[in-house]
């Protein structure tokens, strides 16, 4: 069941961008894949019974670029986390919010942070 749905949600993507670049229409009205994407899982997971999942994070919902199951707290020399890597994985989390349930924050706001709270270590760790 997990593989048939990860299978059509990656048959909706590529059909979407299919869609997107040759429709002239859709570029016209300058329409949010993204919102358009969740419409698509939406419909998908109708009939699931949100409230019944606990975390409020659903792997099946969101978008997986990179291996979550991977990262588990283990250190091993797969697992290394750059700090682009750590992005996509906040994105796929995020992705996976299926409920209330998961208290995350935009990705967007998140990245500013790291951004803001990053550059003092940046500035300490030249060398002159």
């Amino acid at each position: 069941m997990k593989q048939l749905t990860r299978l059509i949600g990656i048959i909706l993507l590529l059909s979407l961008n299919l869609n997107l670049l040759q429709s002239q229409e859709v570029q016209d009205e300058e329409m949010d894949l993204d919102i358009i994407v969740k419409e698509k899982m939406d419909m998908i997971f109708e009939h699931i019974d949100k409230s019944k999942i606990e975390t409020g994070l659903l792997s099946d919902y969101g978008c997986l670029l990179v291996n979550p199951y991977s990262y588990n707290g283990i250190l091993s020399d797969t697992n290394y986390v750059s700090m682009e890597i750590w992005k996509i994985l906040y994105l796929c989390m995020y992705t996976t919010k299926i409920n209330e349930k998961a208290a995350l924050i935009e990705p967007q706001q998140v990245f500013d942070k790291l951004n803001e709270n990053s550059l003092p270590y940046f500035f300490y760790n030249t060398i002159n």
